[in-house]
């Protein structure tokens, strides 16, 4: 294992949702986070916006110890720009780099304030939601998954049954109807959770780093989970 010294100064980038995030953490230190609506045309400002964010603190990409990259689950073609500028950094300076799921990204930071059982919601367009559960350690309960809002709000009340919930992020606004009836020992935290934590990007990737489980940038993928709108097939008309 890795000294933690050896991952003190991490990138993190998130491109899963239309909201590009960006955070520079050294240690525990968040140094700068940048947030961008880029409408998922990444590709016209990531770079420039992480060139920016390490020229404000007089640093370089080979300044870096450690890039954290969101895999998703979310938009295509943002994760696809997300991850191909991460791999090109780090294949240009020489870093270490690691993928991270952005819906832990997105429920560590009410996960760290309330130490329960923590359940991640995006829209996932398509009547459905990308859900991940992490229990009271932070611990993956089931592989990130797209679910129907139906399917995600029985899998709350199933969670909440044994003990109290917390359930993050914009998939409960996009299908508010159906988490109306919850149990009261769940809370919700939607509006103003509409993306991944880029600061959480950053930890988790560092706790991924030092449990040595950085890729070679040719092993990075993104976690699609299910085939894009383009490649499902329309039904043919009678």
């Amino acid at each position: 294992m890795k000294a933690e010294n050896e991952f003190e100064l991490v990138l993190a980038l998130d491109t899963s949702s239309k909201i590009q995030t960006i955070a520079l953490v050294r240690g525990q230190n968040l140094l700068e986070r940048r947030q961008h609506l880029a409408n998922n045309n990444h590709a016209a400002s990531l770079l420039k916006n992480i060139s920016q964010t390490l020229e404000s603190h007089g640093l370089s990409v080979a300044d870096l110890d450690l890039i954290s990259v969101g895999l998703g689950p979310g938009s295509f073609t943002g994760l696809r720009v997300g991850l191909a500028n991460a791999k090109a950094l780090a294949l240009s300076a020489g870093v270490a780099v690691v993928g991270v799921s952005s819906l832990a990204a997105m429920a560590r930071p009410v996960w760290a304030a309330r130490r329960e059982v923590t359940v991640a919601l995006a829209d996932a367009r398509r009547n459905e939601c990308y859900i991940s559960v992490l229990d009271e350690d932070f611990q993956l309960v089931q592989a990130d998954k797209a679910l129907s809002p139906t399917e995600c709000a029985n899998t709350i009340r199933r969670l909440a049954e044994a003990s109290a919930v917390s359930v993050v992020g914009p998939g409960l606004d996009a299908y508010s109807k159906f988490f109306e009836d919850l149990p009261k020992n769940v809370s919700r935290f939607g509006e103003g959770w509409d993306c991944p934590s880029p600061y959480s990007l950053a930890l988790l990737g560092r706790e991924k780093a030092l449990a040595s489980q950085t890729l070679s940038w040719k092993q990075l993928e993104p976690n699609y989970i299910r085939p894009s709108d383009a490649k499902v097939k329309t039904p043919k008309s009678a």
